[in-house]
């Protein structure tokens, strides 16, 4: 049997540019598209001011324009107000505004209809993040039968969050209408199993898990990095020039590397106040550690958060002012998107990593920063145990967020620890990556998918 044709769905669709390069999110998908040889589809991040319409014909890009009032709704009220809160466990942000609800259903809608009209047997579709939950349910109206499964790229919610999203029903019963559904981590799975039990009368089987629509459809589908990619550009030569220019602009001291988007979920100002409390409560690292926060700009489909905005750079600046020295300034502050060669540079040569938000799917900057270190002399990882599937990473320094002590104590202790035991626990992340195939782990997802579609169908001729 020759290998099927993937659709992916995700939007906003962005073609191979410069910018691209710089959006995270974009390069993933960008990366499964290549190594499926899949189309991706979805619709546009700017809009037009035109009518909506179809387009797009090549191999492997398609895009719905939607109209640039359409695109505000969805990025100003739809993400930003109401899936992206509500996913990220932040129900004091939801302000629900239906027309917007509205509308996010019916672009579904039609980019599904428009999907419909050339698809043929032997594709599969896969369906990326919450933006485009109800495709899967309006395909099956429109009455397309190929493989469908949907990978949530967010932590899915705890059952007695979700109700939080008004008019969660309806989301729990189209992910209902997938052949499979994938979530970050086991206990993101059981969150939505129990709450789709519990709201929409799913049952639990020896099989898995079994919605209103009869399918047998929840997995775990932790999406694995690119340490592979990472270990090779992190040896190139242009990453050891940037590398060599950091440590020389740095004077050679110790750096703490933290990387997080301008949002509420991140706890950046909690990043910079354990920085400032180990300065005060260790003073013999003054002088000798920076640390380097790159706060990255949200995506366009995520506006960014000013009063945040302003209230970090406020913290930096007082923290800078309080105790920066001539010849060392304490916090490197960036604003901007970081290209790939300086990121790699930065966590190639960076004593400590600190990702540490509130609430996050599976960290895939972390993984970076394990694959880019010097096996020689690696550096310490501190992540959030707040991460979904962070248990799992044997040899991270594990912190809350919230505790702020906790934190400046676990880079005290990175700062100062031996290299010995620096190499015995980068080396226990390392063979988690070295396990991590992103091109093997793509082609079993559609596996499983076909898989679950064929079971399905057998089922409901049974």
């Amino acid at each position: 049997m020759s290998n099927p044709r993937v659709v992916l769905i995700s939007s906003p669709v962005k073609p191979s540019s410069a910018n691209s390069q710089l959006d995270r999110s974009s390069q993933i998908i960008d990366a499964i598209r290549q190594s499926l040889d899949a189309i991706w589809v979805g619709w546009s991040a700017t809009g037009s001011d035109a009518a909506p319409r179809g387009s797009g014909n090549n191999e492997s890009l398609q895009v719905r324009v939607l109209s640039r009032a359409q695109t505000t709704a969805l990025s100003a009220q739809l993400n930003s107000q109401i899936m992206w809160p509500a996913f990220y466990g932040r129900a004091d942000l939801i302000n629900f505004d239906s027309a917007a609800y509205d509308l996010y259903q019916n672009v579904n809608s039609q980019l599904a209809a428009d999907l419909a009209t050339w698809l043929v047997d032997g594709d599969v579709v896969w369906v990326h993040d919450y933006l485009h939950v109800p495709i899967g349910h309006a395909l099956r109206r429109a009455g397309v039968a190929v493989p469908v499964g949907f990978l949530c790229h967010a932590p899915f919610p705890a059952p007695d969050q979700i109700t939080n999203l008004p008019r969660h029903e309806e989301v729990l019963r189209q992910l209902c209408a997938y052949d499979l559904a994938g979530f970050q981590s086991v206990d993101c799975r059981r969150h939505f199993e129990v709450a789709a039990q519990r709201v929409i009368g799913a049952q639990r089987t020896p099989d898995g898990l079994v919605g209103p629509f009869g399918n047998v459809m929840n997995r775990v589908q932790e999406l694995p990095g690119r340490s592979r990619d990472i270990v090779k550009r992190a040896q190139s030569d242009i990453v050891r020039a940037s590398a060599d220019h950091l440590r020389e602009s740095t004077a050679g001291q110790s750096l703490i590397a933290s990387f997080a988007s301008l949002d509420q979920t991140q706890a950046i100002i909690e990043r910079l106040r354990s920085f400032e409390m180990l300065l005060t409560e260790a003073p013999e690292w003054r002088r000798r550690a920076s640390l380097v926060q790159a706060t990255l700009p949200q995506r366009g489909w995520l506006p960014e958060d000013t009063q945040l905005r302003i209230d970090v750079e406020r913290a930096f600046t007082s923290i800078n002012g309080e105790f920066a020295t001539f010849g060392w300034t304490p916090i490197h502050y960036f604003h901007e998107p970081l290209d790939t060669v300086r990121l790699i540079a930065l966590c190639r040569d960076s004593a400590v990593g600190l990702f540490t938000p509130f609430s996050e799917g599976v960290s895939l900057t972390a993984k970076d920063f394990i694959a880019a270190q010097q096996s020689d002399n690696p550096g310490v990882l501190i992540m959030s145990n707040l991460i979904s599937g962070a248990a799992r990473h044997d040899g991270a320094l594990l912190v809350n967020p919230h505790d702020k002590a906790e934190t400046a104590h676990a880079i005290r202790l990175a700062l100062s620890m031996p290299r010995a035991e620096r190499y015995v626990r980068w080396r226990k992340l390392m063979d988690l990556l070295d396990k991590e195939d992103l091109v093997g782990w793509c082609h079993d997802v559609i596996a499983e998918v076909l898989d679950a579609r064929a079971s399905n169908s057998s089922r409901a001729l049974s």
